[in-house]
């Protein structure tokens, strides 16, 4: 199954297609993605084999949340349904919050 996102449905469509006939190309990308993602990560090393396990996913897990052709798009979860969320800037996280604050007015 493909599922394609697109402003128009020709668009979609080629990219469907596109998607369909290359599904082992598309599938090598991503698993070298995710390799690159492991590499990366830190190894949390906690005396716990069991805790250790857990940390080395979370990486994994976010990245698979991305939906790679589509800058900014989250997906809700990793199976059943989708919902998406489209990350813009928030002015407020330019903000920042090292100033002094002011003293509070009497």
């Amino acid at each position: 199954m493909v599922l394609a996102l697109g402003d128009h449905k020709r668009q979609t469509q080629t990219k469907a297609r596109r998607v369909a006939h290359s599904a082992d190309s598309v599938l090598l990308r991503q698993f070298r993605r995710y390799q690159q993602v492991s590499d990366r990560s830190p190894r949390l090393k906690s005396g716990s084999v069991m805790l250790d396990r857990f940390a080395r996913c979370m990486p994994l897990y976010q990245e698979s949340l991305k939906v790679v052709d589509t800058p900014g798009v989250r997906r809700a979860k990793t199976s059943s349904y989708w919902a998406w969320l489209w990350i813009r800037p928030c002015p407020a996280w330019s903000i920042r919050t090292t100033a002094t604050p002011a003293a509070p007015s009497t």
